[in-house]
């Protein structure tokens, strides 16, 4: 169990990077993409079912409609996966941590003794998951929130598409 949890961090490490570095929006996106389905399957792992599903849903539901509006408003004509100059290097050497970050916990088995610090509570044995109950008291308590949530996403995204829109016209220039 704690492989799969130390695999999972550093896939996550490595979408979260490839986010950090990724010169056009089109492979940000596809990390980003990665990076929220890693997260959430990290916290499913450790028991959750609810949350990972709402953060899942959220950034599906207005994450991605914002970067795909971009998409739509730009056009690259050199698409590069890397970037240009300083960005390459600094990319390398955050490659290089990483690998050397994941072969020193790996190697010292720091995983199985963070696995004894986190506390799972089995809820297969119950008749209702502890997780389950909170889901009317998110409703009840964090209505504002998540109608606060939706307007700064529609926000954010009349936001990206005035400043993306711009200067450039893109692949909208025709209409």
């Amino acid at each position: 169990m704690g492989n799969m949890f130390f695999i999972l961090c550093c896939l996550m490490m490595i979408s979260v990077v490839l986010v950090a570095f990724g010169a056009t929006i089109h492979y940000g996106v596809v990390s980003l993409l990665f990076a929220t389905m890693l997260g959430s399957s990290l916290l499913v792992a450790e028991g959750g079912s609810f949350m990972p599903l709402v953060v899942l849903l959220i950034y599906l539901g207005g994450m991605l409609v914002v970067f795909a509006f971009c998409v739509g408003f730009t056009d690259d004509k050199y698409c590069e996966f890397w970037g240009s100059g300083g960005s390459k290097g600094l990319a390398y050497i955050w490659w290089a941590g990483l690998g050397f970050g994941c072969c020193c916990v790996y190697d010292s088995m720091w995983v199985e003794f963070l696995g004894h610090l986190v506390d799972v509570v089995n809820t297969w044995n119950s008749e209702v998951s502890s997780e389950s109950l909170g889901v009317g008291q998110f409703y009840l308590s964090g209505w504002g929130f998540l109608v606060l949530s939706g307007w700064a996403l529609l926000a954010v995204l009349f936001t990206i598409m005035a400043l993306v829109r711009g200067q450039y016209q893109g692949a909208l220039r025709s209409l």
